[in-house]
């Protein structure tokens, strides 16, 4: 064995210091190579990703990122979730909201590099480059959808901090050879969406495992391999209730829904496309009916109320010509600033100026749009809430028909060209599925009972107890627990009844 090859063994299977690594090198999804000779080179990220990176990797002493994860930026919670971050015993409200000792571990990080972002739960994106210089990292490590903080604030950090060296991006919404370039003039990524494929979750994990072994970030493999196991039995659950959902003709979309009482119409709907969002990505994947925008012109598709019930005529009560809508949606899909209430004042408001019938059945569950870890534990928690939320749901507009297309093909995946056309959504097909979101580790494939997820989160959502009869662990508790939080999840939020600035 060559003294270099020992090296490098070496220093991947322990904390070493002092002795020089072999060079390695990342390519990002800008295509920019990154190298680094040091056994464990320090950096920073979003506070996102930093939890994501824990959940993968571990954080203790010679294990996991420990010592080279200097701080976090930017909020530590999803856009408009009321989680008290300050409360040791806060029950997260979402699935990506930050469970008590996520939060905790994010506030013993050395650095905390946007101290106004802490507790926002708006788009905060500050960062301070005082903290950042005094930090002194030698890498930036950005999982992120290419737009958010970007601009001058990454111009600076890169030409003041990192030697003019940008971030090691990986892209949560796309992939392709010349998808996506970076603008070293202006700090900013630009995308030539011909080029770009739709991303799943599994892509972005996937490519964080890459970048692990470029940072010389050690993991338990156990651990990793439990979390692959939760996420494995949650894809199944979430597989078999999407199955559900299309054979009782459910359609799902995800909006940003906008009140504006002093508009003519009252509300305007802005659909967005599965392809877009790797969350919406997986789902369908997975076998949820997503229902695809583009029926109507512009891009964005933003759409009044007076063209969402084409039934109605002008000054007609719309209660009494609701049952047709402009996509037929039974279950919404929201990012948190944005979803619903729930409270009388607002029924009122919904009755009186947007009377949608999925709406007002309350059939409505958040979505994390660019918010939250992505790790195989958080894609867990999310997949048991979105099943839970379609074994709830009850169809509301007349059926219509599905496709029979392949949503995991490369045709399907392209974004300009891909995909399926307006208010269609895809058959539930397994042969068609993601099936590493399926394959269970082998170790744990006859394993019946997994152990609880990190701070016991309470996932094992009302009264599941496995697929087809098959025990899952949990318990009635974690169960009856977990109604509970996210019937409270609604509670404390804010539907937006101003204009939103795009």
């Amino acid at each position: 064995m060559k003294i270099s090859s020992f090296v490098l063994l070496f220093c991947t299977s322990c904390r070493c210091t002092g002795i020089a690594a072999q060079t390695r090198t990342f390519v990002d999804d800008a295509g920019i190579v990154h190298t680094t000779d040091k056994a464990n080179p320090t950096f920073i990220a979003h506070a996102k990703t930093s939890i994501a990176l824990m959940h993968q990797f571990g954080y203790a002493d010679g294990v996991g990122i420990k010592g080279q994860l200097l701080g976090s930026y930017g909020p530590y919670r999803p856009r408009g979730s009321q989680m008290d971050l300050d409360d040791p015993n806060a029950i997260p409200l979402w699935p990506s909201d930050p469970t008590s000792k996520e939060v905790q571990f994010l506030k013993d990080l050395p650095f905390n590099f946007s101290p106004d972002c802490y507790d926002n739960n708006q788009r905060c994106q500050t960062l301070n480059l005082d903290i950042i210089k005094e930090a002194n990292p030698d890498v930036w490590v950005y999982i992120n959808n290419g737009s958010w903080f970007t601009g001058a604030k990454m111009k600076l950090v890169v030409d003041e901090v990192m030697d003019g060296k940008p971030p090691i991006f990986v892209d949560t919404s796309s992939y392709g050879e010349g998808c996506i370039a970076y603008n070293s003039n202006r700090g900013i990524y630009t995308r030539d969406t011909d080029k770009c494929m739709a991303r799943s979750l599994i892509d972005v994990i996937e490519r964080t495992n890459e970048l692990a072994s470029f940072l010389g970030i050690e993991g338990t493999m156990k651990n990793k391999d439990e979390d692959k196991n939760r996420m494995c039995w949650a894809a199944k659950r979430l597989s078999k209730a999407a199955q559900g959902a299309q054979r009782d003709g459910l359609r799902v979309m995800a909006a940003n829904v906008f009140i504006k009482p002093f508009m003519s119409g009252g509300v305007t709907l802005n659909p967005l496309d599965p392809l877009n969002d790797a969350y919406l990505r997986t789902y369908e994947e997975l076998g949820v009916p997503m229902l695809h925008p583009g029926k109507y012109p512009g891009n964005p598709e933003i759409i009044p109320t007076n063209v969402w019930f084409p039934k109605c005529e002008q000054g007609q009560d719309m209660t009494g010509c609701n049952n047709e809508a402009f996509y037929p949606v039974d279950l919404w899909l929201m990012e948190g600033r944005r979803l619903p209430n729930g409270t009388t004042e607002e029924l009122d408001l919904l009755l009186r100026v947007f009377p949608e019938k999925a709406l007002l059945s309350e059939q409505y569950a958040h979505w994390p749009m660019n918010d939250g870890a992505i790790s195989y534990r958080a894609v867990a928690r999310t997949f048991h809430y979105m099943a839970s939320k379609l074994n709830g749901v009850s169809r509301v507009y007349p059926p219509t028909t599905c496709s029979p297309v392949n949503v995991t093909s490369d045709s399907y995946l392209m974004r300009t060209t891909g995909g399926i056309e307006p208010a269609g959504y895809a058959c539930f097909n397994k042969e068609v599925q993601q099936l590493s979101y399926l394959k269970c580790p082998a170790e744990y494939v006859n394993n019946k009972v997994l152990p609880l997820d990190d701070d016991s989160w309470l996932f094992y959502a009302n009264g599941y107890n496995g697929l087809d009869g098959e025990g899952y662990g949990g318990g009635s508790s974690e169960s009856s627990s977990f109604s509970f939080s996210m019937m409270i999840s609604a509670l404390g939020l804010f539907f937006v009844t101003i204009l939103f600035v795009w």
